[in-house]
C-alpha cells in the first residue's frame, strides 16, 4: 500500500485520495505494523548503485520520476509518523544497518 501510494498516488499522479480508497477496498483495514523508508536521495541513491538499470522500466523513467516518489515515502513519513519509520540512509552500510537495529529494537520488533 505504502508503494502504491509514492508510486502511482504521488509520482504518476492519481493522486492520494483515490488511491487511499483503493488501498482501503483491498485491504479492508488492515495494514503493516511497520514500513522502514530507508532516507536517501533519488540521485545518491542511483550513484551508488552505478545508475539506473537498463532492463527495468521504473527506473528509466527519470530523475523527476524518483524524485515524485522520494517525496511521495516523505509524504507516507509525516502522515503516519508511528507506523512509516524514516531512517536516514545517507551513511555507509554499516552505519544505516545500525540505525535499523536501532530502531527494531525501540519498537520491540526484536529483544
Amino acid at each position: 500500500i505504502d508503494s502504491t501510494f509514492a508510486y502511482q498516488g504521488v509520482a504518476k499522479g492519481l493522486g492520494a485520495a483515490y488511491i487511499d480508497q483503493l488501498n482501503e477496498l483491498s485491504i479492508q483495514g488492515y495494514k503493516p505494523n511497520y514500513t522502514f523508508f530507508l532516507d536517501l536521495a533519488p540521485e545518491t541513491a542511483f550513484a551508488r548503485k552505478g545508475g539506473a538499470d537498463e532492463t527495468d522500466r521504473l527506473e528509466l523513467l527519470g530523475n523527476s520520476f524518483h524524485q515524485r516518489v522520494y517525496e511521495g515515502y516523505i509524504t507516507l513519513c509525516e502522515r503516519e509518523p508511528e507506523r512509516v519509520i524514516r531512517v536516514d540512509a545517507s551513511g555507509t552500510k554499516a552505519e544505516t544497518q545500525q540505525k535499523l537495529r536501532e530502531s527494531f529494537l525501540s519498537l520491540g520488533i526484536i529483544g
